[in-house]
């Protein structure tokens, strides 16, 4: 299965744009945080601290189009 997106908007605080670049941002001074699998990484490898997330049961949380499209 493939998932396709299209972005139509960014916002981006003006904190960590690139000087004299108004539609870019500065890569030193962005620091992401990435959810994966209900964990938080950033750029460096590890894991940066523990998600409250993950201690919901997923059931919990879940809308009904996800037990319909597991039918499908």
């Amino acid at each position: 299965k493939l998932i396709e997106v299209r972005i139509q908007r960014v916002h981006v605080h003006p904190s960590i744009m690139m000087e004299g670049k108004p539609n870019h941002i500065d890569p030193d001074l962005w620091k992401p945080v990435i959810m994966s699998f209900q964990k938080f990484y950033g750029l460096a490898p590890g894991q940066l601290h523990p998600s409250r997330l993950a201690e919901i049961p997923e059931s919990s949380y879940l809308s009904p189009d996800v037990a319909r499209a597991r039918l499908a």
